[in-house]
Formats: C-alpha cells, sequence, structure tokens
C-alpha cells in the first residue's frame, strides 16, 4: 500500500469514527478512565504500527470528544532530514486529503435531502461531444458531473 493511500485510510478511518458518531448525544467521558486511557494507548500504538509498516515518515493525530482533547501526538518526524521530531502542533501539506473531506460533505448533504446525485449517463459524456460539431457544452452542464467525478 503506497503512503498516500495508508494516511488517506487512516483519516478516513478516523473520520468514520468521529463524525457518524458525534450525530449521537453526547456521552460524557472521564480522561482519567482506565478503561478510556487503555484504547487510548492502543490507539497510539496503532498508528505508530501503521505509520512505520507504510513507511510513513511522520504523522500527528488527534482525538476530540465533545470538544475535549483526549489524545494529541506527533509520530516520527516533522523532518527527517533534520531529524525534528513531529508533533500535535506539525504543519503537514495537505495532498489530496480534501477531496475526502469533499465526498463527506457532499454525501452528508445528500443523506439530508439537499443534494441529488445523479449518475452520469454514457450520453452526457461530454467529452466525446468535443469537436463533433453537435451543440456546444454548456459550463453548467458539465460543472457538477466533472466535479463529482474528479473525486
Amino acid at each position: 500500500m503506497s503512503q498516500a493511500r495508508c494516511a488517506l485510510a487512516i483519516v478516513l478511518i478516523f473520520l468514520l469514527h468521529t463524525v457518524l458518531p458525534a450525530q449521537q448525544p453526547a456521552i460524557v467521558l472521564d480522561k482519567n478512565d482506565p478503561e478510556l486511557r487503555a484504547i487510548l494507548t492502543e490507539i497510539e500504538a496503532d498508528a505508530e504500527s501503521a505509520r512505520l509498516k507504510a513507511k510513513i515518515p511522520g504523522m500527528s493525530i488527534v482525538i476530540v470528544h465533545d470538544q475535549d482533547v483526549l489524545l494529541a501526538k506527533g509520530f516520527g518526524y516533522a523532518d527527517l532530514e533534520k531529524k525534528i521530531p513531529a508533533d500535535p502542533q506539525t504543519v503537514y501539506r495537505i495532498g489530496s486529503v480534501t477531496k475526502s473531506f469533499t465526498a463527506l460533505m457532499l454525501m452528508q448533504l445528500r443523506d439530508a435531502g439537499k443534494l441529488a446525485l445523479v449518475p452520469v449517463r454514457p450520453s452526457n459524456n461530454y467529452f466525446a461531444r468535443l469537436g463533433s460539431g453537435g451543440p456546444p457544452i454548456e459550463v453548467s452542464d458539465v460543472t457538477g458531473s466533472i466535479v463529482l467525478n474528479r473525486i
């Protein structure tokens, strides 16, 4: 698995475990609960194991519950050459991660009934129509489908 795919998988797993439960009523957690501390310790170990397996030089994670930070930690290096360790405040280049957030937002809008996602029919293959002498392609014809198809 490539570094980018592993990082994306980690982000998606994080989103699934945070966004979906966030829609339920808040549960009060005791940060000093030994069971919670054990789970967070296991998450730390799993994150470091995944980082090493995917050969990711450095990453940071944060777990937040009801506005309370339960875990914030850096793993590996923010700068591998200079051996600067990653920490919770390390700034990373965003890359293609925003595509996942955009897709999640679109699915939430669809689930809320505020957006209809219509599959692109083969007859709407706008690129095949280019140069065919057919009707001109309007920006409004393709913008939404191209955006969604590129995610």
